[in-house]
């Protein structure tokens, strides 16, 4: 059995010591949360997808994995979704496999009927076009590649991954 610790309440250490208190106890796993917090902030922070191979590499060689991003609050506040938005595309660079999304507070039947909107706009979508071009980089595009794969294939809709350049080349090959 693999275990795996939250490092949610665990303010004020970096992710060097974090690492370190991991192998120390023999957790393979550290649960990272709170995009908005230290570990994410600044230029040597785990949200920047230039350092993410060097993070991923770093993990491996020490037997150490992420196997969850968490993130919570509340579902109806524009600025939760733009946090669920951010902690998909961080997950996509650090090769981290789960999202956890939690919603801490809220009127149900508002979050409930949050989820028919979106759900509602998709099925409009999918009756207005038959086809969605996704154009992103690098964690962009790999965030919207996770989140369709895990909701499954789709019938009615046609995506087709732009990847990362707008290159005459590659836009023709979109085309065609």
């Amino acid at each position: 059995m693999k275990l795996s610790y939250s490092v949610q309440r665990w303010k004020g250490l970096s992710w060097d010591e974090l690492r370190e208190v991991a192998q120390e106890t023999k957790v393979t796993g550290l649960e990272l949360a709170d995009v908005g917090g230290e570990l994410f902030q600044g230029k040597r922070s785990l949200a920047n997808p230039e350092l993410s191979a060097q993070v991923r590499r770093q993990l491996v060689s020490e037997g150490l994995s992420v196997p969850c991003l968490n993130t919570a609050g509340d579902f109806m506040d524009p600025e939760f979704l733009a946090e669920m938005a951010q902690s998909a595309e961080i997950a996509a660079n650090l090769g981290i496999p789960f999202v956890g999304i939690h919603t801490e507070q809220g009127d149900p039947d508002a979050c409930e009927a949050r989820v028919a909107e979106i759900l509602s706009l998709a099925e409009g979508l999918r009756k207005e076009a038959d086809t969605l071009v996704v154009i992103g980089v690098g964690g962009s595009n790999q965030a919207a590649r996770a989140v369709y794969e895990a909701l499954g294939k789709r019938k009615g809709m046609r995506l087709v991954w732009a990847g990362d350049t707008l290159s005459a080349y590659e836009m023709n090959r979109v085309i065609e």
